[in-house]
């Protein structure tokens, strides 16, 4: 289920730099840089499920599919092509001699062939030679596919062959021998049922599939995309694999550095601009300049980080220090951190490719998983909707039979009956909750009403509510896919940080940023202030080294600099044993009455502090519906 996940993000990707740039042709003068080439005043005639655009460094033009057509446009590498160059139909007569295309059949497979380029002509053109060579020798074809390993071009499509069963196998290979006679299991795992695909296959003359398999050219599993066709008893195939994260990751840096090389800074505004057309099935790209501390200069997802502290340089999974000296030292570095992932609103792991360029660092990251947690909600939850579909209401049972088996590492189906005020009839995690009221998702996000609503009008609904995480035992915030079907709503998500998690996670960073940048960081807590967000905790930082609590910076109220913190002097326990538990440990949790920035209205707060030299570092979070004279009464 994870691997399919990432895998249509990952495929889009590659299809779209597949096109990007009139992609890789049969050499015949039908791209649009030959047609371009054979009369620069002529219209550019494209495919047309593809457009033209125009690369912004030369001017000459692309035909590529619209997604990649938006990433272009926005990220500045391409600019629109004006309608006076986009040529209605074909001028083969013009390009190629070719006589002009008639309605028959016949003369639309010639053009078909000689305009369809790139990888999936090639994938098609490895099977149609395999299929040739099956009709001339029969069997021994298979074994000639195989035999072809000792010979193989890399550059070339492989082809590989199953039976036509519905638990196919491995018949020939030509990358891996050990596969002939194992079981074609990761078919079984692709983007439909494997019996649909049978069935594509007796009706057509081929079709696509996509999947994830190892890639022998880097050793690494990657989404494919295979071009399958079935003749007698067996299944002939030939793909070609996508972009793994990491490797989109480092194609956008790449890109990135490009467009700074060709426009130097102006590429930092084009870069912040894209921000607008954010598309998470992309990677986004960052600029940092060198700095003490370093300073984002440009952000392809969210313009306001602009001017900010880069958190990918000074948060990372290693010193400031240590990661400049990787960059100074290599063509690159990997760093791992936690920032917002800006498709969820979450904060998660980000693991991000950095290379340095004079004095700046262009980065893109992939969130672990986050696209991956979300596609693999989707995917449990059609997995169920087919097993609903070949065998009712057994389903039900099924579901809650499968959290004796709970594994963490995947999400978990639930399923809800159909009605205004829904209550648990199957629970893949918690089997003792079927027959309960599904109260939690009526406190979600919004009314449960409007969730309905959503559900009857389209294909499903995220829904965001708190519920106990079966992994930790913590009430966390949850994410959750539902999708109606019948007297049912079925769901799964997948968990978020707590707020304390939030909260300690925020001091914890503000300290490392102290040690990192000394007394710097105080200024720029307290300029946060500007833009104080309720949803997410800002930090405080008080020096303790005259004994008293003297607020020091404060990132929702900076009139507070200055003064003595009497909150903490009227916190659930005396000042003395705080300091005491924070000198003996790393960090400690306090509970004090305080104003909430949001409401104006006082509340008890609970806060992590923690302590670096003679400052305390502290983030917390309100308790709703507290009432402070309980505090002030302890």
């Amino acid at each position: 289920v994870l691997k399919r996940a990432w895998m249509a993000a990952a495929l889009v990707l590659t299809l779209a730099s597949g096109y990007a740039y009139g992609g890789t042709h049969d050499g015949r003068a039908m791209s649009p840089l030959a047609q371009y080439a054979a009369d620069p005043g002529a219209p550019v005639w494209c495919p047309d499920d593809l457009m033209l655009v125009l690369k912004a460094s030369d001017m000459t033009p692309a035909c590529v599919s619209e997604r990649a057509s938006m990433m272009l446009l926005d990220r500045g590498w391409a600019v629109a092509a004006p309608e006076s160059m986009v040529a209605t139909e074909p001028a083969y007569e013009k390009m190629t001699g070719m006589e002009a295309v008639t309605d028959t059949a016949e003369a639309t497979d010639e053009v078909q062939s000689t305009m369809t380029g790139g990888e999936e002509q090639a994938v098609k053109d490895a099977v149609a030679e395999a299929v040739a060579e099956y009709g001339r020798t029969g069997e021994a074809a298979l074994d000639a596919i195989t035999a072809s390993i000792e010979t193989r071009d890399p550059s070339v499509p492989y082809v590989f062959v199953l039976d036509s069963t519905s638990s196919p196998t491995v018949q020939a290979h030509g990358a891996l021998r050990e596969m002939v006679g194992t079981p074609a299991t990761p078919l079984l795992q692709a983007d439909r049922p494997y019996a649909q695909i049978l069935e594509d296959l007796r009706g057509n003359d081929g079709t696509w599939v996509e999947y994830v398999f190892t890639n022998p050219a880097t050793n690494t599993e990657q989404a494919k995309r295979s071009w399958l066709v079935m003749v007698d008893e067996h299944v002939f195939g030939s793909g070609y694999y996508a972009e793994t994260d990491a490797q989109a990751v480092k194609s956008a840096v790449a890109e990135a550095l490009g467009m700074y090389g060709d426009s130097g800074e102006a590429a930092f505004e084009a870069i912040t601009a894209s921000a607008t057309g954010y598309d998470s099935s992309s990677p986004y790209v960052f600029v940092i300049q060198i700095a003490d501390p370093p300073v984002v200069v440009a952000h392809g997802a969210l313009p306001d980080r602009v001017g900010t502290v880069s958190k990918s340089l000074t948060t990372a999974d290693r010193p400031y220090e240590e990661v400049l000296a990787d960059l100074r030292g290599s063509d690159g570095t990997w760093v791992e951190y936690v920032f917002t992932n800006p498709a969820t609103g979450d904060v998660q792991s980000k693991k991000s490719w950095l290379v340095m360029s004079g004095d700046y660092v262009f980065g893109s990251g992939y969130y672990e998983g986050s696209s991956a947690w979300e596609a693999a909600a989707k995917a449990a939850v059609s997995e169920a909707l087919e097993m609903y579909g070949e065998s009712g209401d057994d389903v039900l049972e099924a579901v809650t039979a499968s959290a004796e088996g709970y594994d963490a590492s995947a999400p978990y189906v639930f399923v809800l009956d159909n009605t205004d005020e829904p209550r648990i009839v199957a629970h893949g995690a918690f089997a003792d909750r079927v027959g309960d009221a599904a109260t939690p998702l009526l406190n979600a996000d919004r009314p449960y009403s409007d969730i309905l609503e959503e559900l009857r009008g389209g294909e499903g609904a995220w829904a965001r509510y708190a519920f106990p995480n079966p992994a930790t035992g913590l009430e966390q915030s949850k994410r959750s896919w539902l999708v109606l079907s019948g007297d049912y709503v079925f769901g799964s998500g997948y968990y978020t940080e707590t707020e304390a998690q939030a909260v300690k996670r925020t001091a914890e960073e503000a300290a490392s940023l102290f040690k990192a940048h000394g007394q710097e960081v105080f200024a720029m807590i307290t300029a946060s202030a500007a833009d104080y967000d309720s949803s997410s905790p800002y930090v405080f930082v008080l020096d303790v080294g005259g004994g008293e609590p003297l607020v020091t910076a404060h990132g929702a109220f900076p009139e507070r600099v200055g003064n003595v913190s009497g909150a903490l002097l009227n916190a659930d326990r005396p000042f003395s044993d705080i300091l005491a538990d924070m000198r003996g440990g790393e960090g400690t949790w306090v509970e004090y009455v305080f104003t909430n920035p949001a409401t104006d209205a006082e509340q008890i707060k609970r806060s992590y502090l923690v302590m670096s030299g003679d400052y305390v570092f502290g983030s917390g979070y309100y308790l709703s519906g507290s009432d402070p004279a309980s505090m002030s009464a302890q």
